[in-house]
């Protein structure tokens, strides 16, 4: 019975940190030739690189979108109100230029285990050997995320943060319950 306890809190464990995938928002405007490239960066390798790579997007000239963008740069702690601006998993980039892919995915690698950084990597091989077969495999996804941009009133609300929280706590209480109920036997 010890076992099942501590196999169910272990598989709690797992199943939070798969569902903890990265997290990415852009907040962007229609206009703006860097974000134009950022998107596109976005949809056509980062996407392909990191399949479980949840992104949302913010136009900042939609309704909802200037205090959502306000909100960002406040968070982030930004002197500057330019777009396009990346979030991830808390880490903010401003601007689009030729180090700004690397430091994508340097915030999306900081978030992952050695294996997922692996998939990521040999996923980027395959797209730099062929660009061309690998982005018509992924079309439907890029398409998708340069057709579908989010309202940014639902930004907040897709996060998965309270249901990982909510995994979390389950399985210590699960890990608990078992202390508790073995502890006690043993002292009989």
């Amino acid at each position: 019975m010890k076992k099942i306890f501590l196999v169910s809190g272990l598989l709690s464990a797992v199943s939070v940190s798969a569902m903890a995938a990265p997290q990415l928002t852009i907040y962007y405007s229609p206009g703006c030739p860097h974000c134009h490239h950022a998107r596109d960066f976005i949809a056509n390798d980062l996407i392909i690189e990191y399949p479980d790579l949840v992104t949302k997007q913010v136009n900042v000239d939609q309704p909802g979108g200037p205090e959502a963008f306000q909100a960002a740069v406040k968070d982030c702690k930004l002197d500057s109100m330019g777009v396009p601006l990346v979030v991830i998993d808390g880490k903010c980039v401003q601007g689009f230029g030729d180090e700004i892919p690397k430091m994508y995915r340097d915030d999306i690698n900081a978030g992952l285990d050695a294996s997922q950084v692996a998939a990521a990597t040999a996923n980027k091989a395959a797209l730099d050997a062929n660009p061309d077969a690998v982005r018509a495999k992924y079309a439907d996804k890029t398409n998708a995320f340069l057709n579908n941009a989010q309202p940014a009133a639902d930004v907040k609300k897709n996060s998965n943060s309270p249901m990982i929280i909510l995994y979390g706590l389950l399985g210590i209480l699960v890990i608990a319950l078992g202390f508790v109920i073995f502890g006690k036997k043993k002292k009989k």
